[in-house]
């Protein structure tokens, strides 16, 4: 199973992590490049140019966006 990660703040960041170290995370997305790029690298994972990007790398997408009206952005793109 290939699983992505949308937001990379405090949260979704440990569990990219966790999933890199369990060899499930496929790729990430943040809607600032700059801060999903060097976690993308460190953890040795694609990093998605955009949301269709990450739905067509990975079975299985987990959010973890804090706000309600990005969670919709997220959710509708």
């Amino acid at each position: 199973m290939d699983v992505g990660v949308v937001g990379l703040g405090v949260m979704g960041s440990a569990m990219a992590r966790h999933l890199a170290r369990e060899g499930l995370l496929k790729a990430v997305w943040n809607r600032t490049a700059s801060r999903a790029t060097p976690i993308a690298e460190a953890l040795g994972v694609s990093q998605a140019a955009d949301l269709p990007d990450l739905a067509r790398q990975c079975d299985v997408i987990i959010t973890c966006v804090s706000a309600d009206e990005d969670l919709l952005e997220v959710i509708e793109a």
